[in-house]
C-alpha cells in the first residue's frame, strides 16, 4: 500500500475554528518522466511515446474543441465545459428585487473551459491502494520518495486507513497497470 503525507490547516476565514487536511506532493512528474517510464522493458524510445501521445493530445483537443466527450482510456474522460448564469437581484436584506428571467441571459460574458472526470474505478482503486501519514510542516520539506509500503505507525493522528468512500482510502485493490 502506498502513503502519502499530508498536512492539517486552519482555514482562517471563518470565524469558527476549522481545519482541513491537504496531501503534499512529493514532486511533479512531467510528460517527459512519464515516456521514460512508460518505455521501460518495451524495447521502444521514449521519443516514440512522446510523439504518440502528443499526437493522442492534439487529436483529443480537436474533437473537445467539435463539443465531443473524449476518454482517455479508463482513466478520465474530457469535455467542453460552459460557465454562465443569470441571479435574481436582491437587496441587503436578501429580498428579490429583481427576478432572473432567461432573456436576461447572456452568452458574452461566459466562461469556457474544459472539465475533466476521472472514471469511479481508477478513483475507487486509488482509495483501496493509498495510506494517509500525517505531518508536520517541518517533516512536509523532506525531499525523499514516499513509501509504497506502509510504515510501523499505525492508527492515531500520525496515519489514517479505513474503508468505505471517504477521503481516507481501505481496501486491498491496486492501481490498474501497478506492478505489471
Amino acid at each position: 500500500m502506498a502513503i502519502i503525507k499530508y498536512q492539517v490547516k486552519e482555514n482562517n476565514t471563518v470565524g469558527t475554528h476549522s481545519f482541513y487536511a491537504v496531501a503534499q506532493s512529493f514532486s511533479t512528474l512531467d510528460f517527459n518522466d512519464l515516456a521514460e517510464d512508460v518505455v521501460e522493458g518495451l524495447g521502444i524510445s521514449p521519443s516514440m511515446v512522446k510523439t504518440v501521445l502528443d499526437r493522442y493530445m492534439l487529436v483529443a483537443k480537436r474533437n473537445v474543441l467539435r463539443g465531443h466527450r473524449v476518454k482517455f482510456g479508463d482513466l478520465l474522460t474530457i469535455y467542453p465545459q460552459i460557465s454562465c448564469s443569470v441571479k435574481d437581484e436582491l437587496d441587503k436584506d436578501g429580498n428579490v428585487t429583481k427576478a432572473a428571467t432567461i432573456d436576461m441571459f447572456n452568452i458574452a460574458g461566459a466562461k469556457s473551459s474544459i472539465g475533466a472526470t476521472i472514471s469511479q474505478a481508477v478513483q475507487q482503486s486509488f482509495a483501496g491502494s493509498v495510506s494517509w501519514k500525517r505531518v508536520t510542516e517541518s517533516e512536509s520539506d523532506d525531499t525523499t520518495a514516499p513509501s509504497d509500503t506502509t510504515d510501523d505507525t499505525t492508527g492515531g493522528d500520525d496515519q489514517q486507513q479505513g474503508g468505505g468512500s471517504d477521503s481516507h482510502g481501505g481496501g486491498g485493490s491496486t492501481i490498474p497497470g501497478e506492478g505489471d
